[in-house]
């Protein structure tokens, strides 16, 4: 009798991936369940291979798989509660547009902030992309620069594109 099916017998809850007509997908997300667990449990790779019946060289492979399983149903949560937390800000909003509609200053500010909630929930804002050029003169030793120099170029050359973009917003010319 192998170590596998002692513990199986020994606890009867604990699943079997090696049982006879078992799918091979449903064994392997049991052995992946188990393999997570016995990490948990501080086992290194030789034991956990040891207890599962499985070479100790796709035991790496077996955890990475489980550790993705997880990853996939946490994302699907949070992609429900998502969908739950946008549910509850159009239910706030609705409830308040009445009075908000009929001037009362304070609900328009509340629903202010709660479309800013949805707009971000909803991923609606785009995110904002600073993009830094610098141009070095071709005198200059550009491998001695340091960082430091190298940080303030960037800095100056933000100050000149919010500059530019500034004057073109009100229609004046830099020099």
């Amino acid at each position: 009798m192998s170590k596998n099916e002692k513990n199986t017998l020994d606890n009867p809850h604990k699943s079997n991936p090696n049982r006879p007509g078992a799918p091979k997908q449903v064994q392997a997300r049991i052995r992946e369940k188990n393999a997570l667990q016995l990490r948990i449990q501080g086992l290194n790779n030789e034991d956990i291979a040891k207890e599962l019946g499985i070479a100790r060289t796709s035991v790496g492979r077996t955890i990475k798989n489980a550790l993705a399983v997880l990853a996939k149903e946490t994302a699907e949560l949070g992609e429900e509660y998502r969908e739950l937390q946008l549910q509850r800000v159009d239910q706030l909003i609705e409830a308040l547009w009445e009075k908000a509609a009929g001037g009362h200053l304070p609900t328009v500010d509340r629903i202010n902030t709660l479309m800013r909630r949805q707009a971000a929930l909803a991923g609606v804002d785009a995110p904002v992309q600073i993009g830094v050029t610098a141009n070095v003169n071709r005198d200059a030793d550009a491998a001695s620069l340091e960082t430091a120099d190298l940080v303030a170029l960037a800095a100056e050359g933000i100050k000149k594109k919010k500059a530019a973009e500034e004057a073109e917003k009100t229609g004046e010319t830099l020099q």
